[in-house]
Order: structure tokens, then sequence, then C-alpha cells
């Protein structure tokens, strides 16, 4: 049973976050969810503190975030519900007051709301793509017959006010297998069959290696509620992603038009070791589905598919003796519609060397890949710099090595769909002991953070829990700088704004490498010290570009290279070769690198 399940769920994940040991069932429920389904199933607890907003006045909003998962920085905002006493009506009226908050605040009618709520919208809207969405989410241990989710999502659908929205609802049942899914996925599903439609023939190819033919709905829906959690798509790019405007597509079709399924849709596609025919039934062994996520999903879900409503599906079997060419298949298949950026590189031959050359190293690190992907076991990976992913690699020599910290922090899609800076991060010699120290140097941030945000006061927190890879790229240049790899030219250049071309040039060179730090007895404190530093100098930019109206949040203020490069590092270095206060303290805690 979902409630059960969930329940002790949260348990584990209170015990695992202390610092949640004080929150509500319902508020612990709300950041449980939303971490399985946008964060790979953690928070960190600056993390928590920026995206909760629930409290006096939060305008019915528990949480407010921008996805950094999408690829346009898609506005999420949730209101949960641990009652499994809701109704269509209690449903909607939900719905209705979230879409009642963000029109205030569009409005800029913020005195209604709790700071919380303001500053979460201010920050997200300032963070967001120019064609992000926006998503109202609502978790729920409900769990309604279908019937009832059909009545509700016909309610919502009616509504003209929400229809500027994205809507999800996540009853208790999808909430289980998004947990079971992250923390337990499979690679394949080692045996099945599926049912086709034998007197439609088949295609098949002269090599025996792949076939065409067209599948039963009712029996791919039998196959999605039995191994949706458990490898039916982990060798897919991706896993379902909703999608309004083709979910809709294919749900109208699927429920008023299933003899025309066939034409309007592309089908999937299946890769297996080994295939046979038996009957009317196709034997599969080791397969998962690799391309018609989408489709499969929603057809597993559909109430209008059924026994006396069977139709035809569109299916390429294709057998493979070797992972590449599947990899291969499953790139350029879904490579031909919308997908997240970093999902369409999972399997390139760089991805999977460097995840191979971090495992073999000592101390290992498990990078992950793609989305999905079975969280290794922290007895192995003891610390958190050690369970990374690839975005985590790319946003940090971006920040730390190439002096682009807007570019990490608000543009990740750049990493993997720009070509030239994914061959500048991916594509290059890594030396494996700047990775494991950088890993390590973003980890020292984060662990000193995450002690003692409590304790800042307002802009240093704002700066803090949105500047980490400002402070970063400028720890990166005070090593350049100390490694003299920034000249004397360049530092004069610096300060003049009309240099700002020379600047970027000299500053992005890849010229880090070895080890980082120096080891000596207090080289954490030293650094978290030079981080303070660091936040101190930021944070006092910050009040000033506020003050004179060029900014309008914290993460307006750090989301671009070029504040970066025309402002905060020219300021920063100003006061280290002007203040000998400031230049003696960076010094100091610079004996922390080599």
């Amino acid at each position: 049973m979902a409630l059960d399940f969930i329940k002790e769920e949260m348990q584990k994940f209170r015990d695992a976050h202390r610092f949640l040991k004080d929150l509500s069932e319902q508020h612990l429920f709300a950041v449980m969810s939303t971490a399985f389904y946008y964060f790979d199933g953690d928070i960190k607890q600056s993390q928590f503190e920026k995206i909760f907003v629930d409290g006096t006045r939060d305008g019915e909003l528990d949480l407010l975030f921008v996805d950094e998962q999408s690829d346009d920085n898609d506005l999420i905002m949730v209101q949960s519900k641990f009652s499994e006493n809701l109704d269509k009506n209690g449903i909607l009226a939900i719905f209705d007051k979230m879409n009642r908050t963000c029109e205030d605040l569009r409005k800029g009618h913020y005195e209604k709301y709790n700071n919380r709520v303001k500053e979460a919208f201010v920050n997200g809207n300032d963070e967001k793509g120019e064609a992000a969405n926006d998503y109202l989410v609502l978790v729920t241990i409900f769990n309604p017959k279908d019937k009832i989710k059909k009545e509700i999502e016909s309610e919502i659908n009616r509504n003209s006010s929400l229809k500027k929205y994205k809507i999800i609802i996540l009853y208790g049942d999808d909430i289980e297998s998004q947990i079971n899914s992250i923390k337990d996925p499979k690679d394949y599903i080692e045996y099945d069959k599926i049912r086709y439609y034998k007197t439609n023939g088949r295609v098949m190819l002269e090599n025996g290696q792949g076939m065409v033919i067209n599948i039963s709905a009712v029996d791919l829906k039998r196959l999605y509620v039995k191994y949706k959690t458990k490898g039916l798509f982990n060798r897919n790019l991706r896993f379902y992603i909703k999608q309004k405007k083709v979910d809709d597509g294919i749900i109208s079709t699927l429920k008023s038009s299933r003899d025309q399924f066939w034409y309007m849709n592309n089908g999937i596609i299946i890769g297996c070791e080994n295939f046979s025919v038996d009957g009317d039934n196709i034997k599969l062994e080791n397969f998962s589905i690799i391309n018609g996520a989408q489709t499969t999903s929603l057809i597993g879900e559909s109430a209008y598919v059924d026994t006396t409503t069977d139709f035809p599906v569109v299916c390429k079997i294709i057998r493979y003796t070797d992972d590449q060419f599947i990899n291969d298949v499953a790139e350029a298949s879904n490579s031909q519609k919308p997908i997240n950026e970093r999902d369409l590189i999972a399997n390139r031959y760089e991805q999977r060397n460097l995840k191979k050359i971090l495992l073999e190293n000592t101390p290992s690190v498990y990078m992950e890949v793609k989305r999905g992907e079975k969280k290794p076991p922290k007895s192995k990976f003891p610390e958190s710099w050690q369970r990374i992913k690839n975005e985590d690699i790319g946003q940090l020599l971006l920040s730390i090595i190439f002096q682009r910290p807007g570019t990490a922090r608000s543009n990740k899609k750049a990493i993997f769909g720009v070509e030239s800076t994914y061959d500048i991060v991916f594509r290059r010699q890594h030396d494996i002991d700047t990775l494991i120290d950088i890993l390590r140097l973003k980890n020292i941030y984060e662990n000193y953070i995450n002690s003692k945000i409590e304790n800042f006061q307002k802009t240093l927190k704002g700066i803090a829990n949105n500047g980490k890879f400002c402070i970063l790229a400028l720890i990166g240049f005070f090593i350049k700088l100390k490694r003299h790899k920034i000249n004397e030219e360049t530092k004069k250049n610096i300060l003049n704004i009309e240099k700002s071309k020379e600047v970027k040039e000299a500053i992005e060179q890849d010229s880090i490498v070895g080890r980082l730090f120096s080891f000596d007895d207090n080289y954490v404190q030293k650094i978290e010290d030079l981080i303070y530093e660091f936040l101190d100098i930021v944070a006092d930019c910050y009040d000033k570009a506020e003050e004179a109206g060029k900014t309008t949040s914290y993460s307006n203020f750090l989301k671009t290279d070029s504040t970066y490069l025309t402002y905060i590092l020219p300021t920063v270095l100003e006061k280290y070769l002007n203040k000998h206060r400031i230049k003696e303290a960076i010094d100091e805690d610079m004996e922390a690198f080599i």
C-alpha cells in the first residue's frame, strides 16, 4: 500500500537529513516527494532553505524553485496534501489558490506573502529561461480510481485560468513508483514476451538482427504495469517526462481515435540481446525500451486501453551484440524529438571513459552519467564528493578552470548542448588529480555553507545560496594567480572594463593541473576563511548593485559571466591589490593551495 510505503520512506528520509527533524509530517512529505522527483532523491540544507516557503501567508505554496534539470529552467511551484480524503473540488480549489498567488506575485503584490515566498518567486523568475514553463504541482497520498483521475483532469482542462500553467498531480502510487525507480533501478528485463498481430505480418531483416511488427497495446500496458520501475526504460536515454502538448495529443487519440493510433504515433523501439517468434508472441531476452517511453507510459496509464479496445502499436525490435551499437541507436532515435541535452550525450565514449577512469582511481569516484542510474552504496563511496553527476564536473570545470560561473550556474544545457562548450569540458585530457580536488573543493564549500548559513545576515545568505560557482571561480582565479598563470598585463586589463575581451581570453586558459591542496593541518579552515572573505566582498558588490537599481535578485546578479568578468572579479582584485588587510588575509588563506 502506497501510504505505508511512503511513511516508511519518510522516516528514512528524515534520518538521512537531520536538518529536517523538526518538520511536520505534511512538510516532510512535501520535501521528500519533491526531492525524488526533481533532485534525484536527495536535498542539501542550503537547498532546502532556499526553496522551502511554507508558513503563514504562503499562498498555498510549500516549495518554489527552478528545475535546473529541465532545458529551460522551468519554474516549479509545489503544494502537498498528506491526506487520503481529497476530492475533485478540493484539488481544483488548491490549484485556483496557487494561481491567484502567482497572479499577485506577477503584479508585484509581495506584501500579501511571507518573505520566503517573495524571494523564491523573484529569484526563480530571474533564473528561469526565456522558453521556460510555469508548473503547478500537487503531491498527495490520495489514490483515486482512474475514473476520478479522469474527472479531475477534465475539470482542470476546462478551467481557463489554469491554461497558462503545466499542471501535474502526483498521487501516492506515482510517488511510490518514483522512489523505487530512483533507489533501485534495473538495467534491463531478463525475460518476457509480448503479443503481436500475427495476421498483420512482420518485416524481418535478412540477417535476423531486427524486425518490425505491430504489437498489442494491451500487452504493452501489461509490460508497463509489471516493469515500469524494474528496467523497462533503463536502456532509454531518458525516462518518461511529462510534456502537456504531446501528452494531450496521445491521450486524445487513446480516448476517441484508437483506430487512428497506428497512423498518428511513431511507435516504440525495443533493444534486446535475443528475440524469437513463438506463435503470436515475441520472446524477448535482456530487453529494454530504448525509444518510446512517453508512448508506453501513456498507454500503460490509460483507462481507455483494455481487452475490449485493443489496437496495434508499431514496434521495431533490434538485437544487439554490443552496448555501443544499441547506445548509438538510442541516441539517434531520441535526438529526433525534444530531449534533455544531458540525456542525449549519456552514451558517448568520452562520458563512459571518464566514468571508468574515475571509478578506477584511488580514491574512487562514481559519476552518474544518465538520470535514474542506481545510486552507489555509501559504504563504497563514503564522501559526498565521491558520488557525483557528469554535470557537476562540467559546472566545476567551467567555473574554476574556465572562469565562466554564470554559464555554470544558469545555463547548464550549454555544457551538453553547445558543442564548443562540451568540447572544452569533456573532450580534453583530464588531469584526475585536479578533478578529484575540485570535487573536494565543491564539497568543502557546501559543507561550510550548510553549517554556517543560519548565522549569516540576509545578503550574505543570499549570495551563499546562489553564488557557489562565483566563489569557486574566484578561488580558481587566485590559484592561477598564485601559480603565476595570470600576468601583470592581464591584472591591469581586469581593472579596465574596456579590456574585457582580452581578459576573457586570458583567464579562460586551461592552466590548472595537478593537486590543488597543500593538505597541511588546517587547510580546510583556511579554505573556509577564504570562502567567507570572498562572500563578504561579493555581498557588498550586490548591495551596491541593488542600491543602484542594476539588479533585482541574487539570481539575476549571479547568472551571467559578464557580471563576474566586468564587476565582481575587478572589485575583488582591486581590493586585493590595494587593501593591505584583504591582501594579507587572502594570501594567508591561499596557503591551503599549492
